[in-house]
């Protein structure tokens, strides 16, 4: 299998491919990468970045940086096994059908999806253009970001944060508050 020949792989960049549907295809033995940088570019026909990894059977550890940019199709971005504590910058911009970032894990209860904490090294996070964005990840009422410095937000309009920690961090710096709904009282 493909997979298991990327031991030494850090950066995966996959541009301007109609036929693309799934970029990392495993349903089989645990494979750990070691990808520091994804960047997937107009992808119109991506259905899913990570196909068959809901189980945990594909780890990238040291995942640090994903950028995507026109992938049309794709729902979401992560199955909740992958919602990894490396990554650092996370941007998404102009996939119009985008409902989630992390998607809900079908087997966990509720109790552990609500308490998950998710993307605590994130120091940057740019969603533009996302006009079906409802949520980073179904079901959860708070997001801690303990060393988010820049949230970036436009054109989400379904977007709801329902409550952060990143407003009271001293470094955190907030473009354009009024661009997203918010239920946290000023």
């Amino acid at each position: 299998h493909l997979l298991c020949s990327l031991n030494n792989l850090k950066v995966l960049q996959v541009r301007k491919c109609n036929s693309v549907q799934a970029v990392l295809d495993h349903t089989t033995d645990l494979v750990s990468i070691p990808l520091r940088k994804l960047i997937l570019d107009q992808l119109p026909n991506l259905k899913h970045v990570w196909n068959g990894g809901s189980q945990g059977s594909l780890n990238l550890p040291h995942l640090e940086e994903v950028l995507v940019d026109g992938c049309e199709n794709i729902e979401s971005l992560f199955p909740a096994s992958m919602a990894n504590d490396e990554l650092r910058i996370l941007e998404v911009e102009n996939c119009v059908s985008l409902v989630e970032i992390v998607a809900k894990d079908e087997v966990a209860t509720e109790e552990v999806n609500t308490e998950r904490i998710i993307f605590q090294s994130l120091t940057l996070l740019r969603l533009w253009n996302l006009p079906k964005l409802r949520c980073i990840y179904p079901g959860m009422l708070i997001l801690k970001w303990p060393k988010l410095q820049k949230l970036d937000v436009l054109h989400c309009e379904v977007l709801r944060f329902f409550a952060t920690e990143f407003q009271n961090s001293p470094d955190s710096h907030l473009e354009d508050r009024n661009s997203f709904p918010t239920d946290q009282q000023e």
